[in-house]
């Protein structure tokens, strides 16, 4: 009987592994080609800055169907809030490593501040920048999400400013605020901080998170 109730396990085990290898290899395939669907509508966002392309531009390019396009995102919003959080991401990436290299809170929270300003630097970027966000601005979707979107690269505040005996839950979204409501001026202007404003944005922030004596 033990011997039989073994055996009848058995298929089930396999059976269950061979769905488990069949289900990750679809997820695998499904991963590759929504990110291949942002990557050619980043790259479109780039040719047809300052508006959006279609999403029958998009889909020609991808070389996919509308259907297909919407299985993934159900809505151009969605797809757009997928830009937005894959952008975030990597740029919380590249400033959690930039904050590694120092000890000091202070130094880390002004390399955070030059790292968001930054952004308007790079051309591609803050013209991508500025129609996603334009878009998102417009819509309600993107008014409901874009700003908790954020959040990564805004947790990144919050060691340092626990460190300097802040609140992270207050402080750090003060900071937030404040730079990229510096950003967004840029982004829209199409302009680049000078460095007097650079370094007073820095010590304003600096100034502003230090306790008092």
């Amino acid at each position: 009987m033990g011997n039989e109730a073994i055996s009848n396990r058995r298929p089930a085990t396999r059976a269950a592994a061979a769905a488990e290898r069949r289900l990750a290899d679809q997820r695998d395939a499904v991963e590759r080609e929504v990110s291949r669907i942002l990557a050619v509508t980043v790259g479109l966002i780039e040719e047809s800055a300052p508006t959006m392309p279609s999403i029958s531009r998009i889909v020609a390019a991808a070389g996919i169907s509308t259907q297909t396009l919407y299985r993934y995102f159900h809505s151009k919003d969605a797809l757009v809030l997928a830009v937005l959080e894959q952008g975030v991401i990597r740029l919380a990436e590249w400033l959690e490593a930039r904050m590694e290299e120092f000890e000091d809170p202070l130094d880390r929270i002004g390399v955070w501040v030059d790292g968001i300003l930054r952004q308007v630097e790079h051309t591609e970027a803050a013209s991508v920048s500025r129609v996603v966000l334009g878009n998102l601005d417009n819509s309600i979707e993107g008014q409901r999400y874009s700003g908790s979107m954020l959040a990564p690269v805004v947790e990144l505040l919050d060691g340092p400013v626990a460190a300097i005996g802040r609140a992270p839950r207050i402080y750090s979204p003060l900071v937030a605020d404040l730079v990229f409501g510096a950003l967004r001026r840029h982004l829209w202007g199409g302009t680049v901080p000078e460095p007097e404003e650079w370094q007073a944005l820095r010590d304003f922030v600096i100034a502003g998170i230090v306790p008092r004596p």
